[in-house]
């Protein structure tokens, strides 16, 4: 949805639902309402905190009536609703508050009938959609250029999808030197369950992987000689230039993640998070700053709850590939889940 859209006055596709909302709102206001709603919504909100707001508002409300306040609309083009005027300053302590009281919550405006809801799509604010919806928002409401809010539901949903990850290095994450052989990617929803998964191995030149330490000579030889095939892997035909692995990551990821919503999850993913800062950056800087670190969790339920940690799941076979430690971080955290949460 664009500006200009949203800023047109096209009055199309109109339901009588809707018009009768609209002549339920076009209320009579108080001049003393009016002034009172005009200085304190429509001069420098921005500056205004919360609860100012919402005690002005209350204020008003218990002196007047609800419906009188709600029925208030500035004097701009779009008449707003007090409940347009706070989504459009991104004022969700207020909404919280004032929304159930004055019934706002699927109103339109009347200038192209977009609801809050609408307005938030426009804003790019999934956390103010989030809490439209959770107050009631219809996400099937049209405005007059026919747009409904459904496909808010799903970007709403995503907003709380949790990546996990692991990589496959030539050293720990400390050491400057270390780059990676191999990214594994589970994504899942807000309870744990899986969405969707994908793996990818690093193509390394031969004479480098040969220079690797013990460590690695011993784990990722071939599967004959007791290894787990990651060697034959990066040499392999489906090896990819870390460039090319680093877009498809990134092109994954941003199919179930909004940008800067989901945090990174797995086995002390701190680590891992500081070598894609360096290996993969745009993957870095999409994600959330936010982290779910399993090893902490298990770490501080080791220290304040022992109990808990009879009976935790252990990897099986300690693969050393990435896909296999991811799986296990997320069953991991699924045991501590039913455990403590």
């Amino acid at each position: 949805m664009s500006k200009r859209e949203l800023d047109s006055d096209a009055k199309n596709s109109v339901s009588s639902k809707q018009v009768k909302k609209l002549q339920i709102d076009r209320t009579d206001t108080p001049p003393d309402v009016h002034r009172a709603l005009m200085a304190l919504l429509t001069c420098s909100l921005n500056t205004k905190n919360d609860a100012t707001i919402v005690s002005t508002v209350e204020a008003l409300i218990k002196a007047h009536g609800a419906e009188v306040v709600a029925g208030w609309r500035d004097m701009s083009k779009h008449k707003h609703s007090v409940t347009h005027i706070l989504v459009n300053f991104n004022k969700q302590k207020a909404i919280a508050a004032l929304v159930p009281v004055l019934g706002q919550i699927n109103t339109p405006r009347s200038s192209d009938l977009c609801t809050p809801l609408h307005l938030s799509i426009w804003k790019k604010n999934l956390e103010l959609s989030a809490l439209l919806i959770d107050l009631g928002a219809d996400c099937t409401l049209k405005n007059s250029y026919g747009e409904d809010c459904e496909k808010l539901k799903a970007q709403v949903a995503q907003q709380n999808n949790i990546v996990f990850l692991d990589l496959e290095l030539t050293a720990v994450p400390s050491d400057p030197s270390s780059s990676i052989l191999e990214v594994a990617v589970v994504v899942t929803d807000m309870h744990l369950s899986e969405l969707s998964r994908k793996g990818w191995v690093v193509k390394k030149a031969a004479e480098d992987m040969a220079k690797l330490p013990r460590w690695h000579q011993k784990h990722f030889q071939s599967v004959e000689a007791g290894g787990n095939g990651l060697f034959d892997d990066i040499a392999g035909a489906k090896a990819l230039e870390l460039g090319v692995v680093a877009k498809e990551v990134l092109e994954y990821v941003q199919g179930y993640c909004p940008k800067k919503c989901c945090s990174l999850a797995g086995f002390s993913v701190h680590g891992d998070r500081e070598v894609l800062k360096k290996e993969i950056p745009e993957l870095y800087s999409y994600m959330s700053h936010q982290i779910i670190d399993v090893s902490t969790i298990m770490n501080l339920s080791g220290k304040w709850k022992p109990d808990v940690l009879v009976g935790k799941p252990d990897q099986q076979g300690g693969s050393h590939r990435a896909m296999s430690d991811v799986v296990h971080s997320i069953e991991t955290l699924k045991y501590f889940k039913a455990k403590l949460w």
